[in-house]
């Protein structure tokens, strides 16, 4: 039986502590699959970035899954 992918490894971690999926989007730089990157705070939410290993050639970009949280007060 096969493993799982890291990232969804990873994404199924961030949903138990409270992480909600918003969407996917493209980077242009590349980082293992499974890694986590954080982003800008912004309308109450602090998001986050797990990176896939989907990257092609040709554009040379990866697609990551965007996660989000509430900011607790």
């Amino acid at each position: 039986m096969r493993e799982a992918p890291r990232a969804d490894v990873v994404f199924d971690e961030l949903v138990k502590q409270g992480w909600e999926y918003s969407h996917t989007a493209t980077v242009n730089r590349y980082r293992y699959a499974g890694t986590i990157s954080p982003m800008k705070s912004v309308g109450g939410y602090e998001y986050c970035r797990i990176h896939r290993g989907k990257c092609t050639s040709m554009c040379r970009y990866q697609l990551t899954y965007v996660m989000r949280r509430k900011i607790a007060a």
